[in-house]
């Protein structure tokens, strides 16, 4: 890498170089360079981080309430409460709030998926790319292929 004299700036590849008093600049991330020179991070990235940060969390709030007391107080009740309960939650839990966090934080955890791909190197892509992909697969097709079909055939079960 070549010196520069400022701490600061924009490398020829688009991403933020910094240099530390009397070191090589070390580039450190995607950037838009804002007016006055500085690196900032790009809004896209944060955005989109930010987005599926919070789906991801919000999904995965609903997953530990309904494991951790939800699961265990349908234990407690005889097998005919526990299926007409089960029944009950599989049917209401069709809503656009549910839906559009479950769904949306799984469409948008493809794009980040692309994303990460497009910026391979930026220093966080592969925690980008990780994270989607873990969601992806341990929320979204764990319960469309696992208990979808399990809650299909609890469907069809008489609670009698």
């Amino acid at each position: 890498m070549r010196r520069r004299s400022t701490s600061a700036g924009a490398g020829a590849d688009g991403f933020c170089c910094v240099r530390a008093p009397g070191r090589r600049f070390r580039c450190v991330g995607h950037i838009v360079t804002a007016k006055n020179g500085d690196c900032v991070m790009d809004p896209l990235i944060l955005i989109v981080g930010t987005i599926a940060l919070l789906g991801s969390a919000l999904v995965g709030g609903v997953f530990f309430a309904f494991s951790s007391f939800v699961m265990k107080a349908l234990a407690r009740v005889p097998s005919s409460g526990g299926i007409a309960a089960m029944q009950s939650i599989n049917v209401v839990v069709i809503n656009p709030s549910f839906l559009g966090a479950f769904m949306g934080t799984a469409a948008l955890s493809i794009g980040v998926v692309g994303l990460a791909l497009v910026l391979w190197r930026h220093p966080s892509a592969m925690f980008f790319l990780s994270g989607a992909v873990l969601y992806f697969v341990g929320t979204f097709l764990v319960t469309m292929v696992g208990n979808v079909p399990l809650n299909n055939q609890l469907a069809a079960m008489s609670a009698t």
